[in-house]
């Protein structure tokens, strides 16, 4: 994902711009279900929660434009990291306000729908945001349709890769996948192709 660090000239600070693949930026049918997304997710203002501020559609970029910030991803971490997985103790420090925070949203109905180490931002004094609330989901549908997203197969549960729609107990899943990778480096499916085996394995 290409992340600029722009500023508002209405507001005066600075934002960042999330730029949106062209496999969704082009179809008319997912722009509009982005569009949607991006309005409920403007409404969610949360500590812990790194804020949706608009879309942006011009005729050679789309973005989405979110408050800056000035950490990493988890996954970005979790590559630098000795060994390849962060110690338990610093994971399990994580756990607890990621948990709030999903509690928090699932009860007034919102789903995360694709939790992931990439969609979690530590910032430098610590504090851990969570990002792309339903949005995240809808980019990488879009990019299994082209065979570029395997990769986060293997935090999502069969059912959803199926084409289910996300549920409240798929986030939980997909934290608990996210907490193993970070602990262990790995993945818990690891196979040349993620997604048949999990697929094949609700099947059975």
């Amino acid at each position: 994902e290409m992340v600029w660090i722009a500023d508002d000239e209405v507001t005066g600070k600075e934002v960042s711009v999330h730029f949106i693949p062209n496999e969704v930026a082009l179809d008319p049918q997912l722009i509009a279900d982005l569009r949607s997304e991006i309005r409920k997710a403007k409404q969610l203002i949360h500590p812990n929660i790194l804020r949706v501020i608009d879309l942006i559609e011009e005729p050679d970029w789309t973005g989405m434009v979110m408050d800056t910030f000035t950490g990493e991803s988890l996954t970005r971490m979790l590559q630098e990291q000795p060994g390849g997985f962060f110690d338990s103790d610093a994971a399990i420090r994580w756990l607890q306000p990621l948990l709030d925070t999903l509690k928090e949203v699932h009860a007034i109905g919102v789903v995360h729908g694709d939790v992931t180490p990439m969609d979690m931002i530590l910032e430098p004094s610590g504090h851990l945001f969570m990002c792309d609330f339903g949005i995240s989901r809808l980019v990488t549908d879009a990019l299994r349709r082209v065979d570029a997203a395997g990769e986060n197969a293997a935090y999502s549960p069969a059912e959803v890769l199926d084409g289910a729609a996300p549920t409240v107990v798929d986030d939980v899943y997909a934290l608990s996948a996210t907490v193993y990778n970070l602990v262990t480096g790995k993945t818990p499916f690891e196979s040349e192709d993620i997604e048949a085996e999990k697929i094949g394995r609700a099947h059975v």
